[in-house]
């Protein structure tokens, strides 16, 4: 891993543990294990670490969706999808506080705001194709378009994700799930 990629994963794992406010050079470099000027050649600024580092989850995250199992029906292929967006373990829990806390600036920060709606377009554009497929055979509604339903579905992740991560609750995952399968049932009626 060159030293770019392994600075970037330290902002993530800054922002996920401690939020966006705690990033700094200086704290990138002592949790790095490098000297300050190290971190500045890469990196001039606190906005280009933090560019750096979402890209790099984007990146991860889109690998991620690419080498999954492609096998079955879309609405199996979109729950695989969206289950894998949701904090359902460690791994996803920790990348989605660091995403929630990106997200808020990215509200702010146009660079941010570009990685941002670039990766939900992606996202996006494979729902609305997979459920194109599916209207075509009759296996999901067509009264509503295809667009709309990938966007209705995302919605309920980001809400499901919003609930789970902040949730309290023992079982915040299991409602997850169930939020998908419902919303799913709603656009997969026969499924």
């Amino acid at each position: 891993m060159d030293r770019r990629t392994q600075l970037a994963d330290v902002v993530m794992q800054i922002a996920a543990e401690r939020g966006l406010d705690h990033v700094s050079v200086r704290e990138v470099a002592a949790a790095a294990g490098v000297s300050i000027g190290a971190v500045q050649h890469y990196f001039r600024s606190k906005d280009a670490l933090l560019l750096a580092a979402f890209q790099r989850y984007a990146d991860t995250l889109g690998a991620r969706i690419r080498a999954m199992d492609q096998s079955g029906t879309p609405r199996d292929i979109i729950r695989r999808l969206i289950l894998e967006l949701l904090p359902l373990d460690g791994l996803r829990s920790t990348e989605t506080r660091m995403f929630i806390a990106f997200a808020a600036r990215a509200i702010v920060t146009p660079e941010l705001a570009r990685v941002y709606h670039y990766g939900l377009a992606q996202l996006r554009s494979i729902l609305t194709q997979l459920i194109e497929l599916a209207q075509q055979s009759g296996d999901a509604i067509t009264h509503v378009p295809a667009d709309t339903l990938a966007r209705t579905l995302l919605s309920v992740a980001d809400g499901a994700t919003l609930q789970t991560v902040t949730s309290r609750e023992p079982d915040a995952s299991t409602h997850a799930i169930a939020e998908l399968d419902a919303a799913l049932t709603l656009v997969f009626p026969g499924s």
